[in-house]
């Protein structure tokens, strides 16, 4: 998703794009100028090769005319490239021949004249325009017959196209994008709700229960945004409020400001628990596991189990979950025992039928300070064996 917020010559316009399922979306909103002069949006300019065919409501046809404005315009093709209008706004299509210099926009070029035959196909917003809106989409590398097929069903909805939100979702990839040019909220359909606390871009790829959310700012000056999704989800730094979801990306600084953050969340529903929070923190010798919940359902216990290796691992807790139905729900489990050296802890849940679900594996490296140490003597045993541990404890075995 591209956005664009500005005044390029004294007109006003936010614009965004949005590439899905191999097309790219393009919405403008708010296009101003105080200007008398005419206002375009050039959809693109190309040229000339083969056919220009068109569709304004009566199916396809030959374009043979030299320049020709349309109110109806459903589709253009060209060159392998079509281009649909949703809206059927007043479009204008041109084809001949144009001739320039390229030292007339380029202080480096030549003046020598160059001509050839053009594809031109713009927007026309009229004069001084207030408000003006825009959409069409662009759909490259398919044949005339392709492209057709493909308008018929292209899925595509747009949900909100105006100077706050600008959104699409394609109902066939399940994918969703929107551009927050201030804090709101849209219904994107398909029973799915967004807010944003702030001017974000927001992308979300649906599979299944499968939430994958990208966000970025696109103004390049947030540590954090916050999305709300109307569902119990679970994933990364998500709490459930209600029947809502409020998540907190935390957005990269330095030279990697203004990048996307990308997660993956799973409708809560779908699972025993949503887990919030697993992590593991030293405490003198020992060693102290948390974790945090923020929905629950059938679950029984939870036991946490530690290997060395990451392979074996064996049984060293058990908590019974939590019967309060406030959330979230905080556990905790303190290991007496840890190895020296790394400690793999794994989180498993328990339902109430005795299924168990893996919800993690965390590890911590403890020294040999934090550790447990013991002496086992004599080698070789005869009678008695003696274990001396490291806080001057015995214990001997007969």
């Amino acid at each position: 998703v591209i956005a664009f917020d500005g005044t390029y010559r004294q007109v006003r316009a936010r614009k965004a794009y949005f590439f899905i399922n191999n097309a790219m979306v393009c919405l403008g909103a708010g296009i101003s100028a105080n200007l008398t002069n005419p206002v375009y949006t050039s959809v693109n300019q190309a040229f000339l090769s083969g056919d220009i065919n068109y569709d304004n409501g009566t199916g396809s046809q030959l374009f043979t005319d030299s320049v020709q404005t349309f109110s109806d315009l459903k589709w253009v093709h060209h060159r392998n490239v079509g281009y649909i209008f949703p809206e059927h706004g007043t479009v204008t299509l041109q084809k001949g021949l144009q001739k320039g210099t390229w030292g007339s926009i380029d202080i480096d070029g030549t003046n020598d004249t160059v001509a050839k035959n053009v594809f031109s196909l713009w927007i026309d917003h009229g004069n001084a325009p207030q408000d003006a809106t825009y959409q069409y989409i662009v759909v490259p590398d398919k044949s005339l017959s392709e492209f057709q097929s493909y308008d018929q069903n292209n899925h595509f909805v747009i949900v909100q196209n105006d100077t706050t939100i600008q959104a699409v979702r394609n109902d066939s990839t399940h994918q969703y994008g929107i551009v927050f040019y201030h804090p709101g909220s849209v219904n994107l359909g398909d029973s799915l709700l967004i807010a944003s606390n702030k001017s974000a871009i927001v992308f979300i790829n649906k599979n299944g229960e499968t939430y994958q959310v990208s966000v970025g700012d696109p103004l390049y000056t947030e540590s954090s945004i916050q999305i709300t999704i109307n569902k119990k989800l679970s994933g990364t730094g998500g709490s459930v409020a209600g029947d809502s979801t409020i998540i907190l990306f935390t957005l990269p600084a330095g030279d990697s400001t203004g990048s996307t953050v990308t997660h993956d969340y799973t409708e809560a529903g779908t699972l025993p628990i949503t887990l919030t929070g697993f992590n593991l923190s030293k405490a003198g010798k020992n060693v102290q596991v948390k974790w945090t919940t923020a929905w629950e359902q059938n679950t029984k216990a939870y036991e946490i189990l530690r290997s060395s290796d990451r392979v074996v691992f064996k049984r060293i807790g058990m908590i019974t979950s939590s019967d309060d139905p406030a959330m979230p729900h905080h556990y905790s489990f303190t290991d007496t025992s840890p190895f020296a050296g790394i400690n793999y802890y794994k989180l498993q849940s328990i339902a109430l039928n005795g299924d168990t679900t893996n919800e993690g594996v965390r590890s911590i490296i403890l020294n040999q300070n934090n550790a447990q140490r013991f002496l086992v003597y004599p080698n070789p045993v005869h009678s008695k064996l003696t274990v001396q541990f490291s806080d001057n404890s015995y214990s001997d075995i007969t």
